[in-house]
């Protein structure tokens, strides 16, 4: 399964194809019309700039629990200790946050979190079945296989 991760855009449009995903998430503060992203059946959760849209979203690909939430709830600026909490709460797998516009990646006692970047600096992220790529305006810069 190839999803693309997209968080933080703040009004600027996705101009990635669309077609090559099979599920594309967006972790909040979208900033452009909620129907372009139902109409491109884009997952996506309401980030604090944002007016409406679900606080997170749970879901099962493949066995695996994701957790999906714009993070400003959760302090991550700070830290990620109250994400980990909830994630460790809810048996999550894998951890889908934004808010402080820098991609991350790190898994902490099987879960694994991820924040692609800020799309509005030009940052995705894209996991295609266990290998995880970063990109910044089209280049991959990074790769990592992930283990949760």
């Amino acid at each position: 399964m190839k999803i693309l991760l997209i968080s933080d855009s703040h009004e600027r449009r996705i101009n990635i194809n669309l077609e090559e995903f099979d599920l594309i998430i967006h972790a909040g503060d979208y900033g452009i019309s909620r129907h372009y992203l139902e109409d491109n059946g884009i997952k996506y959760v309401a980030g604090n700039c944002d007016f409406s849209g679900l606080d997170y979203l749970e879901f099962l690909i493949n066995e695996k629990k994701y957790y999906v939430v714009h993070g400003h709830q959760y302090r991550v600026k700070y830290d990620l200790l109250s994400l980990y909490l909830k994630a460790k709460e809810i048996n999550a797998n894998i951890v889908i946050y934004g808010h402080t516009h820098q991609a991350y990646y790190e898994e902490k006692n099987g879960i694994i979190f991820i924040n692609p970047g800020a799309y509005n600096y030009g940052e995705y992220a894209i996991i295609d079945d266990n290998i995880i790529s970063f990109f910044r305006n089209g280049n991959k810069y990074k790769e990592i296989n992930m283990i949760g």
